[in-house]
């Protein structure tokens, strides 16, 4: 496939396929990469702040007031 897209003759393969295949998967590492930091972008909102209580009956005192 890739001697007919840069229609190379055989020899030509031979001299040039690990120049060509670098790039190949260097492109593929670069597409990945992308993706990866695409999807950590997320922003996650920080949880609101809840007081914690010690005593059972405070707990449930601070819901009368």
């Amino acid at each position: 496939a890739v001697r007919s897209r840069f229609k190379l003759n055989y020899e030509m393969l031979r001299f040039e396929w690990t120049t060509l295949h670098e790039c190949i998967l260097q492109k593929r590492r670069n597409e990945l990469k992308k993706k990866r930091s695409s999807t950590g972008n997320v922003t996650v909102q920080p949880a609101p702040q809840v007081a914690l209580h010690d005593d059972f009956d405070e707990f449930i005192d601070s819901f009368a007031n």
